[in-house]
C-alpha cells in the first residue's frame, strides 16, 4: 500500500499540470495538500511557494465588494472538494475507515475528474496482495461513490469492481466484506448478475462453526436486501439452523436485524428461530429505540408470536414512554396486542392515554389501527370519555382525510365497546362514501358489506334515538361471513363433541336441538333450542309452537382473549344483538367445561346452564312423566318409577 506522502505527491503532480487552466483548482489543491502535509511532513519545494502566492492573489482579487458573493460560493465549492478528497484519501489509506459525508454530485466537473484521478491512481499503484483492511476500504469507497452519484459505468468504478471480484475468486474476502460487496453489486442494478450469484454461493460455503453472531446478522441483512428467497433458500435454511445455536450470544442490534429480515424474507417456516429470538428480545426491551421496537413487533405480528415474558417486559416499560413515543410505535403496540389477542390492561390503558395526550399528531392510519385494536379486544379504557371526545374531534376535522375502509373499520370497532358513532352514520350511509368504498383497492368485499350491515343493525337494535338514513337495500347481506371470521368465530368442533353427549343425556333425545343455525339477521348459532310458552323444550317437529328461542354457544379458546377470560369484541356484540332479537343466550366456555371429568358432573353443569336450578328440574320431570320415563331428584340423581 502506498503511503500518504506518495499519494499526496501524485495528487500534487496531477494538479500542477493544470495550473494554467484554472486558478480555482490551484487554490483547491493548496487547501487539499495542507492537511496531508500536517499528517506526513514533506520538504518544501519552489512550486508549492509559487502556488501559494498565486492563491493569495486570487483571494485578494475576489475580496472586492462587487465579487464577495461569488467568492463565498467558490469557497464553499473548494471546501466541498477539499473535504471529499481528504475523506476518500483517508478512507483508503488510514487504518481506521472514515465515513465519507460530502456529496460527490455537488462538485463541479473538473473537481469530479480530479477526485476520480486520485482514486484511479491509487488503485493502479496498489499492491495486488492487499490486506483485509484495504479490502474493507475499497468496498466502502465503492459504495460511497455509487451512493453519491458517480456513474456506475465509470472506469474507476469498473476497476474497483474488477479488483474486488479478483479477491472474491481468490477466497480472500470475509463474510462481512462479501455482504458489503453484495450490497454494492445489488445497488449497481445487477440483481440477476452472475457476480451476485457467485457471492451468494460463496456465503453458503462460509457458514460453519466459525461464523459469528454479527456475521450472521450481516448475512440476514444482505439476503433481505436482495429479496429473492427462492434463489437463496438453501443458504437461508442452513443459516437458520446455525443461527439457532448462536441466539444466546446475539446483542440487541443483531436480534432486531435478524427478526426484521425474517419478516421481509417471509420465512414462515423459521418458527423455531423466531421463538428463540423472541425470548432473547425480552432482555433488551428497555434499551430498544422506538424504531427498533416497531421492527420487533412487526416480526412478532407476522409469526403471531405471543410470549408471556415479552408481554410482561412491555407492560413494565411501555407505559412509561408511551406519552413521548413515536405515534407509529403506539399504534404498532396496539396492533400487536390485537394480532395475538392479548388483552393487557397496562399496555392498552397506556395506548389510550397516549392518544388522548397526543392524538392531533397521529396519522389517520395510526388512529384507525389503535381504535380497531381496542374495540376488537373488547377493552374500554378508564379514560374512555376523554378518548372518545378526542376521537370525535379528530373525525370532525379530518373526516375526508381517512381512507374509506379505515374509517369504516374504526367506526365498526366502536360498536363492540357500545360507543355508537351516531353523528357520523349519515355520512357512512351516504352514496358518496359508499362509492368511495367501491373505488378502493379491495372494493365491497364480504368484510366491508358485513361491517356496513352490522353498523346498520346496531342503529336498529341499540340506538332507538337514531333518525338518520339507513343502509341502502342493495348493500344488504343475508349472513355475516368473511374469510377472516371478522364477525363470529366458528364453533370449536372438538369441544362440541365433548358437550354433545351430556347434552343428549340431559334432553333425552337428539331431536330437541339443532346445530349451526343461521338466524334471519345473519348470525350463526352453535346450538339452538325452542321453548314453548310454559318453558318446556319442544322437539323439532313442533317448532311452529316456539315461544322463546335459546342460543347455546360452545365457546372454544378462539373466542376469548389469549390471556384473559374476556370475549372478543365481535362475540360480545353478536350475543348482545341476539338478546335484543329475543334469544335467550347461554354460554358454555371451555375453561369451565373442561374442568369437569365425570359424565354426571357435565350433565349437572349443562342443567344449571340451560335451566334455572329449580324450575328447570320441574320442567324436565313434567316432560319425562308424560313420556313415562325416569325422573331426576333435586340433586341430579335418577329416581325410578314405583
Amino acid at each position: 500500500m502506498k503511503s500518504i506522502a506518495c499519494i499526496s505527491s501524485s495528487v500534487r503532480t496531477a494538479c500542477l499540470v493544470k495550473l494554467n487552466s484554472s486558478a480555482l483548482m490551484r487554490g483547491a489543491f493548496q487547501k487539499y495538500t495542507s492537511p496531508l502535509r500536517n499528517q506526513n511532513p514533506i520538504q518544501t519545494d519552489p512550486c508549492r511557494v509559487t502556488l501559494n502566492q498565486q492563491c493569495v492573489n486570487v483571494r485578494s482579487f475576489r475580496a472586492e465588494p462587487e465579487k464577495r458573493a461569488v467568492a463565498h460560493q467558490v469557497k464553499n465549492e473548494e471546501n466541498d472538494y477539499e473535504d471529499l478528497t481528504v475523506q476518500l484519501e483517508r478512507s483508503l489509506v488510514q487504518k481506521e475507515m472514515v465515513p465519507v459525508t460530502t456529496s460527490f454530485s455537488g462538485l463541479k466537473e473538473p473537481q469530479k475528474l480530479e477526485v476520480l484521478h486520485v482514486l484511479s491512481s491509487h488503485l493502479k499503484d496498489s499492491n495486488k496482495s492487499i490486506s483485509n483492511k484495504s479490502i474493507d476500504s475499497i468496498v466502502i469507497l465503492l459504495g460511497e461513490c455509487i451512493n453519491r452519484g458517480v456513474d456506475p459505468l465509470n472506469s474507476v468504478i469498473l476497476a474497483f469492481k474488477e479488483e474486488l471480484q479478483e479477491h472474491l475468486v481468490n477466497g480472500e474476502m470475509t463474510v462481512s466484506q462479501l455482504c458489503r460487496f453484495g450490497e454494492v453489486v445489488y445497488n449497481l442494478d445487477c440483481r440477476n448478475s452472475e457476480l451476485l450469484t457467485l457471492i451468494v454461493s460463496t456465503l453458503h460455503l462460509m457458514i460453519d462453526s466459525d461464523l459469528t453472531s454479527s456475521e450472521a446478522a450481516q448475512m440476514y441483512a444482505f439476503l433481505s436486501l436482495i429479496g429473492n428467497p427462492r434463489q437463496s433458500q438453501g443458504l437461508l435454511t442452513k443459516l437458520h439452523r446455525h443461527t439457532e445455536r448462536l441466539v444466546h450470544r446475539l446483542q440487541a442490534g443483531a436480534v432486531i436485524e435478524i427478526l426484521h429480515s425474517l419478516t421481509i424474507l417471509q420465512q414462515n417456516k423459521a418458527i423455531g428461530l423466531a421463538l428463540k429470538l423472541s425470548k432473547r428480545a425480552t432482555r433488551f426491551v428497555s434499551s430498544f429505540q422506538d424504531k427498533d421496537l416497531i421492527k420487533v413487533l412487526g416480526a412478532f405480528k407476522y409469526y403471531g408470536q405471543y410470549d408471556q415474558s415479552f408481554v410482561a417486559a412491555m407492560e413494565k416499560y411501555v407505559p412509561g414512554r408511551v406519552l413521548v413515543a413515536d405515534p407509529e410505535l403506539v399504534s404498532a403496540v396496539a396492533e400487536y396486542c390485537l394480532q395475538v389477542r392479548c388483552r393487557s390492561e397496562p399496555i392498552l390503558e397506556a395506548v389510550a392515554e397516549g392518544f388522548v395526550f397526543n392524538g392531533e399528531n397521529y396519522s389517520t392510519s395510526q388512529i384507525s389501527r389503535l381504535v380497531v385494536a381496542l374495540g376488537r379486544l373488547n377493552y374500554l379504557p378508564e379514560c374512555s370519555p376523554q378518548m372518545f371526545t378526542k376521537l370525535e374531534g379528530v373525525l370532525s376535522s379530518r373526516f375526508s382525510q381517512f381512507q374509506a375502509r379505515h374509517l369504516l373499520e374504526m367506526l365498526h370497532a366502536c360498536i363492540h365497546l357500545q360507543r355508537f358513532p351516531l353523528n357520523f352514520m349519515p355520512k357512512v350511509f351516504n352514496n358518496y362514501f359508499l362509492l368511495r368504498l367501491e373505488a378502493e383497492e379491495k372494493g365491497l368485499d364480504r368484510t366491508v358489506l358485513g361491517q356496513l350491515n352490522q353498523l346498520s343493525l346496531s342503529t336498529t337494535l341499540e340506538c332507538f334515538s337514531y333518525q338518520g338514513p339507513s343502509l341502502p337495500y342493495r348493500y344488504r347481506v343475508k349472513k355475516f361471513s368473511s374469510l377472516e371470521n371478522s364477525f363470529e368465530s366458528p364453533m370449536d368442533r372438538h369441544l362440541f363433541s365433548k358437550v354433545k353427549g351430556p347434552l343428549k343425556e340431559l334432553l333425552g333425545e337428539p331431536n330437541y336441538f339443532m346445530t349451526s343455525v343461521f338466524t334471519q339477521n345473519g348470525y350463526t348459532v352453535d346450538v339452538e333450542m325452542s321453548l314453548d310458552e310454559n318453558g318446556f323444550i319442544i322437539p323439532l317437529s313442533h317448532w311452529e309452537q316456539t315461544h322463546t328461542r335459546m342460543a347455546l354457544f360452545v365457546d372454544g379458546p378462539e373466542r376469548f382473549c389469549m390471556n384473559t377470560q374476556h370475549l372478543l369484541g365481535k362475540e360480545a356484540t353478536k350475543r348482545r344483538h341476539l338478546q335484543q332479537l329475543g334469544y335467550e343466550v347461554v354460554q358454555v366456555p371451555y375453561f369451565e367445561f373442561e374442568k369437569l371429568k365425570m359424565q354426571k358432573e357435565k350433565v349437572q353443569y349443562l342443567h344449571q346452564k340451560i335451566f334455572p336450578k329449580t324450575l328447570g328440574l320441574q320442567r324436565r320431570n313434567l316432560r319425562h312423566q308424560e313420556a313415562g320415563e325416569t325422573e331426576y331428584k333435586s340433586d341430579g340423581t335418577v329416581q325410578k318409577d314405583i
